[in-house]
C-alpha cells in the first residue's frame, strides 16, 4: 500500500501479518490450481504399486498369451489406452469406474480408470496394465515405484 503524508514522500507502507498470510495462502492456491490443470497430482494418493503389463494379444483366436481375460471384473471388455486391474483392497475404497493418475518415478503420468482385479495382485501389491501386444508386455515388464492417485 502507499501512504502520503504532507511534507513527505510517497512510502510503501508494509501490510499487516493476517494480510500477508492471506496473500501467500491465495498465491498457493492458485499455483496449486494451476498445476493441476497441467497434469499435476490430482485427488487423493492411494498408494505406491508396481506395474506390471500384460497383453490383450490373442493366440488362435481365442486364448491370451498372458492368460488373462480380455474383460474387467464387471464384464466390460478392456482397452490397452484406459484400463486398470488393482487389488481388492484398492477396489473396496474405490470402486470400479473410479479415474486413477499413475505417477512414474521418470515423473511421466497416464490416466487410467480402474476396470479390473486380480487374484495375486493384493500379494504382489501391484497393479496390472493391458497393451496391445505380446512383445511391448515384455519389453515394458514391471515397474516399481509407481504412485497412483484418483482423479476428480
Amino acid at each position: 500500500m502507499l501512504e502520503h503524508r504532507e511534507g513527505s514522500s510517497v512510502r510503501e507502507q508494509q501490510p499487516s501479518k493476517p494480510i500477508k498470510k492471506a496473500f501467500i495462502f491465495a498465491a498457493l492456491a492458485a499455483l496449486t490450481l494451476a498445476a493441476a490443470r497441467c497434469g499435476g497430482r490430482r485427488g487423493e494418493y492411494i498408494g505406491t504399486f508396481d506395474v506390471s503389463h500384460y497383453c490383450l494379444e490373442t493366440w488362435s483366436g481365442q486364448y491370451h498369451i498372458c492368460g488373462n481375460s480380455a474383460y474387467g471384473c464387471e464384464g466390460d471388455k478392456l482397452s490397452p489406452d484406459r484400463s486398470l486391474a488393482a487389488p481388492a483392497s484398492v477396489l473396496e475404497k474405490y470402486p470400479v469406474g473410479t479415474k486413477v493418475l499413475l505417477v512414474y518415478p521418470d515423473g511421466s503420468k497416464e490416466k487410467r480408470v480402474i476396470e479390473d482385479t486380480g487374484r495375486a495382485l493384493e500379494r504382489l501389491h501391484r497393479l496390472d496394465l493391458p497393451v496391445k501386444t505380446h512383445r511391448e508386455a515384455v519389453e515394458l515388464g514391471v515397474i516399481e515405484g509407481v504412485e497412483l492417485y484418483t482423479l476428480e
